[in-house]
C-alpha cells in the first residue's frame, strides 16, 4: 500500500485530534512534548512534523530535524492496527531518502521485548547501536528529569566525539531551546 506524508506547518489539520490521541498513546509523557506545545512549534524551519497516510487514512507520524550535518528523528509512529505491515519500515526509507547525511535517532534501552524489537527493527534498516555511549534523553520540561536512552545513526557516527557533538546539538537545537 503506498504511502503519502503531509508536511504540517499550521494547526488547522481537520485530523489534529488522531494525531494527538496517536503521538499521546504511543510515547510516554517523559519522552514527548505536550502536543500544544508541538503545534506551537510547526513554524520553527528545522523541525518538520508528518502525517503518514495509506488509503486517505492516517497512519502514523513523524516529527524529525534538520540540524547542522545531520537530521535528527524525534518522533515515528504507526497506529496499533497497521504496525507489522511494512509501513514504518517504508517511513524509516522515506526518511532516510530526505537527508544525505547521518540520520540519528533514540531509543529506549533494551529492558523488554518491545524495546529489543524496537532497536532489531532499526538495525535491520543498518542504524548502528551505540550502547557504550552513555546517552540521556533531555527533559522537555526544565524540572523534569533525563531519560536514560540510547542513540542509533544510519551511517555509523565515526567517533565517540562526533556523537558527543550531536547528542549536544539535539539537546541544545531540541530541547533546551524550547524551555520557557
Amino acid at each position: 500500500m503506498p504511502l503519502s506524508f503531509q508536511l504540517i506547518r499550521n494547526n488547522k489539520l481537520n485530523s489534529l485530534h488522531v494525531l494527538q490521541k496517536l503521538y499521546e498513546t504511543a510515547f510516554p509523557e517523559k519522552e514527548r512534548r505536550k502536543f500544544n506545545q508541538l503545534l506551537k512549534m510547526l513554524q520553527v524551519p528545522e523541525m518538520s512534523f508528518h502525517t503518514i497516510s495509506a488509503e486517505g487514512h492516517i497512519v502514523g507520524l513523524s516529527v524529525h530535524w534538520q540540524l547542522n550535518g545531520f537530521l535528527y528523528l524525534e518522533h515515528l509512529t504507526i497506529t496499533p492496527e497497521q504496525r507489522g505491515r511494512g509501513i514504518g519500515k517504508e517511513a524509516v526509507t522515506w526518511l532516510l531518502r530526505q537527508s544525505e547525511e547521518t540520520v540519528v535517532l533514540e531509543v529506549e534501552r533494551p529492558v523488554d521485548g518491545l524495546s529489543l524489537k524496537r532497536i532489531q527493527f532499526y538495525k535491520s534498516l543498518g542504524f548502528v547501536l551505540y550502547d557504550q555511549y552513555d546517552y540521556y534523553q533531555p527533559p522537555y520540561e526544565p524540572s523534569a528529569q533525563p531519560v536514560p536512552l540510547y542513540l542509533m545513526s544510519k551511517p555509523t557516527v565515526a567517533t565517540n566525539e562526533k556523537l558527543a557533538e550531536m547528542a549536544t546539538a539535539i539537546k541544545q537545537q531540541v530541547y533546551e531551546r524550547f524551555y520557557n
